[in-house]
């Protein structure tokens, strides 16, 4: 027993905040830590498994595309269906560094202030991305009307093609 407590003290003492996952030397128990997570949360799951999904810091998609997109994903695959609010997505998004926000976005052709999600966009859907503003304190909602070759005269628009 004194053997075992002082073992957990010295890891404790070495690893400090890291996860204790951290310092089991194979790669198996995160493997298994994180298909576990995906079956135990369809948001993970679709984030793991969607096919369409691309990651990066400058990709965005609205939060409603983004939205009806993981509830077609969660019907087809026969996962629990679970509200949209907050405390289901936090986690998720937090550990896929995404973020939720409100943003004039050029999306189908229609500029318009909508809710995004930053960080990751849906390719083979309609209406793929086409470009997202540089965040502009300036922005009123009239600048809406001013047609796209105005944005991109005045340099406030970012393209991601990838």
């Amino acid at each position: 027993m004194c053997k075992a407590n002082n073992a957990y003290h010295t890891l404790v003492r070495t690893l400090g905040t890291k996860p204790l996952l951290a310092a089991l030397p194979s790669p198996y128990f995160d493997n298994t830590s994180q298909r576990l997570r995906a079956d135990m949360h369809t948001l993970y799951h679709f984030f793991e498994n969607c096919k369409d999904i691309r990651f990066g810091p400058k990709k965005f998609v609205p939060l409603g595309i983004f939205k009806t997109h993981f509830h077609e994903y969660v019907q087809e695959n026969n996962l629990p269906h679970a509200p949209w609010r907050e405390s289901f997505y936090r986690a998720p998004f937090k550990g896929k560094k995404l973020t939720k926000e409100k943003a004039v976005v050029l999306w189908g052709g229609k500029m318009a202030d909508r809710e995004i999600v930053r960080g990751l966009t849906l390719v083979n859907v309609e209406g793929a991305p086409v470009s997202l503003p540089k965040k502009n304190p300036d922005m009123r909602k009239t600048d809406l009307k001013r047609s796209r070759s105005d944005y991109v005269a005045e340099g406030t628009l970012q393209f991601d093609y990838e």
